[in-house]
């Protein structure tokens, strides 16, 4: 059941870029507000609530509902859910086409545990699990579901949450993090963490991104990294250069 946490690679920002996404969704999972208007968190949330509490059945069809707001956390969930047949009917090739969605963005775990599943599917169930695949991708797919929650971000941001963009309303619990450097105090502060992204949190593109920062530790979309001035060799003026053979 239990998907792998997210790895944290070192980048360009000394490793910090994933670990300023995790606090970021940390806090929005600690504000309840925020959390009820990015439904993609709410009904994962909710889905895995009803799971730990041993009802499977009831937490199934909330993590549909997360996949359809392109969580792929919840959708990595619903393959294992098929792939065990826990809460749902056994299906392995269902499982696997889930999988393949979950792991669309590159999420190391996720692509690991598809390729595990292909392995283990005989020719039949890997036929079936490409036709299922093209429903589901149709349904649940990142082209679709980014504007389902697109849309939905919209709205609430559209209402204001508690009377700001953010939902931001005070310090929230504390966070103690050793050293004294700027993202310390930032970590040690959540929320005023969380309003660094505020734009980007109501923005389907731009959320998914901060998740992609969580699951791969990087920003997916590379950077360009601008190295100091260097002293260029100098170029030898043509009355220094040797004549061409003839003498010309």
């Amino acid at each position: 059941m239990m998907i792998a946490a997210p790895v944290h690679a070192a980048d360009d920002d000394g490793g910090r870029a994933g670990s300023r996404a995790d606090v970021v969704l940390s806090a929005m999972l600690a504000s309840r507000p925020i959390l009820i208007s990015h439904p993609d968190l709410w009904y994962r949330s909710l889905g895995k609530r009803a799971y730990e509490n041993k009802a499977p059945v009831t937490a199934f069809p909330l993590f549909l509902r997360a996949a359809g707001f392109a969580d792929k956390p919840s959708q990595a969930i619903i393959a294992v859910m098929y792939w065990n047949g826990d809460g749902v009917k056994r299906d392995r090739p269902r499982a696997y086409a889930w999988m393949d969605l979950a792991a669309s963005r590159g999420y190391p775990e996720m692509v690991a545990q598809r390729e595990l599943y292909w392995k283990e599917l005989g020719p039949t169930e890997r036929a079936e699990a490409l036709e299922v695949g093209r429903e589901i991708y149709a349904e649940y797919g990142d082209a679709v579901a980014l504007k389902r929650l697109d849309g939905a971000l919209v709205t609430a941001w559209r209402k204001g949450v508690l009377g700001s963009r953010t939902g931001f309303v005070g310090t929230g619990g504390t966070l103690l993090t050793p050293g004294n450097s700027e993202f310390a105090a930032l970590q040690s502060n959540p929320y005023e963490l969380m309003k660094q992204y505020e734009d980007g949190l109501w923005r389907a593109q731009d959320y998914a991104r901060l998740k992609d920062i969580e699951w791969l530790g990087t920003d997916r979309y590379g950077r360009v990294t601008v190295g100091d001035l260097q002293q260029a060799p100098a170029v030898a003026s043509p009355k220094d250069s040797p004549a061409p053979s003839g003498g010309k």
